[in-house]
């Protein structure tokens, strides 16, 4: 935080702030939270907002994603669960947290949300549209106005299909941002194979476009050469 407030009076392009307890544990179940991780991300979120560095009239706005399995919460019109989700095969699904993402939601007022790439696991266990379209449901349940996704395992670029039919299905409901593995090289491809299912949202590309890793596989330095040929490969391909 204290690196945006000292940048805060020079900021004039939206800024999304990923709120993440912590990356990926070693057993590889990632976004799967305890209470205590949710109560930190909840007060990070309103660290934030009080803070005075977001501005909701320039779009600013929060990323994040929390999963969980077994049955899946309540749906607008049933009970707490549907007879679907208590069938034995059903009971061990891979689900949004919804009881955690609607207070985390609820918390980020005024400013709106993107469900984190926690999706693409959700899409890679429940690859059929009839399973991943109850995950797409959930998101708009609990007020999130973006997915930010791969359209499944690997790259967004091998994920093209997937993704066409995430847009089609999402319609007016969301903002869909097609991430993970964009680079200079296939960003025109695949803004030329999305463009047709462009929605009233429009379709967004996301990068973390960073410089390569150092010896100890870190970094977060932008890589300005990288960014500025994807720009221009998606110009190309509008």
């Amino acid at each position: 935080m204290s690196e945006l407030l000292s940048i805060a009076s020079r900021l004039t392009i939206p800024i999304r702030i990923m709120i993440r307890p912590r990356g990926p544990p070693p057993d590889g179940r990632d976004f799967f939270y305890a209470d205590d991780e949710i109560k930190q991300m909840l007060n990070e979120i309103r660290a934030f907002r009080v803070s005075g560095v977001m501005d909701p009239g320039r779009g600013d706005g929060f990323v994040f994603g929390a999963l969980k399995r077994g049955v899946s919460g309540s749906r607008p019109g049933m009970g707490s669960i549907s007879a679907l989700e208590q069938l034995p095969e059903t009971a061990d699904r891979l689900y949004v947290d919804e009881e955690s993402c609607r207070m985390l939601v609820d918390a980020a007022q005024p400013f709106p949300c993107v469900f984190h790439r926690a999706f693409d696991a959700i899409m890679t266990e429940h690859f059929s549209e009839d399973h991943w379209a109850d995950g797409l449901a959930s998101v708009i349940s609990c007020g999130f106005r973006g997915i930010l996704t791969a359209g499944g395992p690997g790259n967004c670029s091998d994920n093209i299909d997937t993704l066409t039919r995430l847009l089609r299905a999402s319609e007016r409901n969301l903002q869909i941002i097609a991430g993970g593995g964009l680079r200079s090289h296939n960003a025109a491809n695949l803004t030329n194979r999305l463009i047709d299912h462009e929605g009233p949202h429009g379709i967004w590309m996301h990068t973390a476009s960073l410089r390569p890793r150092d010896e100890n596989g870190l970094s977060e330095d932008i890589y300005p050469g990288e960014l500025s040929k994807i720009l221009a490969a998606i110009s190309l391909g509008k």
